[in-house]
């Protein structure tokens, strides 16, 4: 075990669509990324960084993003519901 708590966590997307499931559809069932997440302030922010891809993306991202493909694939999440307003502004009165 590690002595300090590092907040990184495994993530994994997965979708499909109704084309992918015709007979003769050429693409895979499944779409996918994955990669390592970090959750910051008890979990409000959360950095995601996409390490593998389906063919599909993997494909779709070489035609599209020609340069520093990783860092323009890091995308992120706020989730609000978390958040205390209160603990940061004790001032304020709600």
């Amino acid at each position: 075990m590690l002595p300090v708590k590092i907040p990184l966590k495994a993530f994994v997307d997965i979708g499909t669509y109704a084309e992918a499931w015709k007979k003769e559809a050429p693409t895979s069932k499944f779409i996918y990324d994955a990669g390592l997440q970090l959750s910051l302030c008890n979990n409000m922010i959360n950095i995601y960084f996409p390490i593998l891809y389906s063919k599909v993306y993997s494909n779709y991202f070489k035609s599209t993003i020609t340069e520093k493909r990783f860092q323009k694939n890091i995308s992120f999440s706020i989730d609000i519901q978390n958040f205390n307003l209160k603990k940061f502004m004790p001032q304020l009165s709600l």
